[in-house]
C-alpha cells in the first residue's frame, strides 16, 4: 500500500499535466511582480533557487525531496506576492524576510507525510515564527513591530501546514492534483491583491 502511494504521488507529481500548471503558477506570479516594477521580479526569480536549496536542505534527510522543493517554491511564491504588494517602506528587507520564511515554512511543512494535518500545522506555524524571529534579528533593526509581524509569521505558518494537507485530501479522494489547486489559489490570491489595491486605500 506505502509503494502504491508513493508512485501515485510521484505520477501525480510529474506527470505533463503537473509540469505545465507548475509553470504556469511561477508565471503567473512573475508576470504580475513585474507590474510592480523589476525589484519585485527579481525577488520572485530568486524564490526559485532558495526554494529548490530549502527543499534539498530540509527533504533529504527524510527522504521527501520533492515535496518539499515543491511546496517551498509554492510558499515561498505566496510570500513574495504579498510583500510585493505591500505599501510598506523597505522593501528590500521586507521581501528577502518573507520569501525567505516562506521557502522554509513551505519546506519543513512539505516533508510531513499525508493525513498528519495537526503536525503538518504545527510544523508550518513553528518554523514560520522561528524562522522570522531568525531574519528579523539579522535584519537589523527591523522596520516593523516585530511581535506583531512573528505572530503573523505564525499564523501564515499553520494555515499554510493545513493548506497543504487539504491539497493532499483533494489529491487522494478528489484526483485533483495540488499543482492545479497552487494555481487557482495564486490567482485567487493575485484578484485579491489587485481588488484590495483598488479598493483599499491602506492596503
Amino acid at each position: 500500500m506505502a509503494c502504491e502511494t508513493s508512485l501515485t504521488s510521484s505520477r501525480l507529481q510529474f506527470s505533463l499535466g503537473a509540469v505545465f500548471w507548475s509553470t504556469a503558477s511561477v508565471g503567473l506570479v512573475l508576470s504580475y511582480l513585474r507590474s510592480f516594477g523589476t525589484q519585485p521580479l527579481l525577488f520572485g526569480l530568486a524564490t526559485i533557487p532558495l526554494a529548490a536549496a530549502s527543499g534539498l536542505l530540509f527533504g533529504y534527510r527524510f527522504g521527501r525531496t520533492r515535496d518539499a522543493v515543491f511546496w517551498s517554491l509554492i510558499g515561498g511564491m505566496f510570500a513574495v506576492l504579498c510583500a510585493a504588494s505591500s505599501s510598506l517602506g523597505d522593501h528590500v528587507r521586507i521581501q528577502l524576510t518573507w520569501v525567505t520564511v516562506g521557502c522554509v515554512v513551505g519546506a519543513v511543512a512539505g516533508i510531513v507525510p499525508r493525513g498528519w494535518t495537526k503536525r503538518c500545522m504545527l510544523s508550518g506555524g513553528v518554523t514560520g515564527g522561528v524562522a522570522f524571529s531568525a531574519m528579523s534579528a539579522v535584519v537589523n533593526p527591523w522596520p516593523l513591530n516585530i511581535a506583531w509581524e512573528t505572530t503573523c509569521a505564525t499564523v501564515a505558518g499553520i494555515l499554510f501546514g493545513f493548506l497543504i494537507d487539504v491539497c493532499y485530501v483533494a489529491e487522494r479522494y478528489l484526483r485533483i492534483g495540488r499543482h492545479v489547486i497552487a494555481a487557482l489559489l495564486m490567482i485567487v490570491s493575485i484578484l485579491t491583491s489587485m481588488l484590495g489595491a483598488r479598493f483599499v486605500p491602506s492596503w
